[in-house]
């Protein structure tokens, strides 16, 4: 009876001390989590950047060649995608 009781009281210690501390470290743990997704997204970004830029200026030259755009406007965007690379 009194090592079920003793066995009990430890298995409930530990759980307590196992939410405690799962508690305190969640803090941590999302900022790690967090950090990690950031640099998810900004490695994708990089790898798609080229080919979204090379998509981009085709379709500023596609809207320049149609008069959509002015050469002055094209040449503005222009300007602007190719200081991201």
């Amino acid at each position: 009876m009194w090592k079920l009781l003793i066995g009990n009281w430890v298995c409930a210690r530990l759980l307590v001390l196992g939410a405690a501390r799962v508690i305190l470290h969640s803090p941590i743990y999302g900022t790690i989590w967090t950090g990690h997704q950031v640099h998810r997204v900004i490695e994708q970004d990089q790898a798609d950047g080229p080919a979204r830029i090379t998509a981009e200026l085709g379709e500023l030259y596609m809207m320049l060649e149609t008069g959509r755009i002015t050469e002055e406007e094209f040449g503005t965007r222009e300007k602007g995608l190719l200081d991201l690379c």
